[in-house]
């Protein structure tokens, strides 16, 4: 082959090979251009479900579960139960419901139970006032509906608890609602106050407030 046709040939070469390149780049650019389009499609679908997401619901329920245990180091015994040793096996359930009718009411229903295997698997036997106060439980907590009459008067109607000034373990004017006094020195004062039916009213003048309660 002569130089004249190598030449030629390289020439034809290099010719196809540029047209070949600048085809592959718009192709590229092409699809990059895809890809920024789909990114910013989706950037605006997750702002869409974030806006949803915000909106507040009506209705929320929570709760948590707990399991409690306790040891006796010292022997100890009541009305002939003995409380050496492993002396609690408990699982607690807590549930919580709020919802809210509109800006001016609202209901909340709560409760709690729990179930303390340490009884049906002891050696020891149990009379039924003890099995009844310890091994089970099941009752209605926080349950009330709440709300505004007036736009200076609120009312709160249901099973509630009520606490009057704070102290750190003793009780001068909190006295409203009753104590859990089953396991004494075991339980903060927080979850020690049971709560009772009853209706309290607020009325509110300037900084001042008046709270009328009554049970039934």
């Amino acid at each position: 082959m002569s130089l004249r046709k190598i030449r030629k040939l390289s020439y034809f070469l290099l010719l196809l090979f540029s047209l070949i390149e600048l085809h592959a780049e718009e192709d590229l650019e092409l699809d990059f251009g895809g890809f920024d389009e789909e990114i910013l499609d989706s950037s605006e679908e997750i702002i869409t479900d974030e806006e949803e997401s915000q909106t507040p619901s009506n209705f929320t329920l929570s709760g948590n579960i707990a399991f409690k245990s306790a040891y006796g180091y010292r022997d100890h015994s009541v009305d002939g139960v003995e409380y050496s040793g492993i002396n609690q096996a408990q699982t607690a359930l807590f549930l919580q419901a709020d919802y809210k009718f509109n800006d001016d009411w609202k209901m909340r229903v709560s409760g709690d139970g729990f179930y303390d295997a340490y009884y049906d698997v002891s050696n020891q036997t149990f009379n039924d006032d003890v099995l009844n106060a310890y091994r089970t439980q099941l009752r209605f907590d926080d349950t009330y509906i709440q709300g505004r009459l007036t736009r200076d008067i609120d009312l709160k109607v249901g099973r509630q608890i009520v606490v009057w000034g704070k102290s750190d373990s003793i009780r001068i004017t909190d006295v409203i609602n009753p104590l859990d006094n089953r396991l004494p020195g075991m339980t903060d004062i927080e979850d020690l106050r049971l709560p009772t039916s009853m209706a309290k009213l607020d009325y509110y003048f300037g900084d001042w407030s008046l709270s009328c309660y009554g049970n039934f």
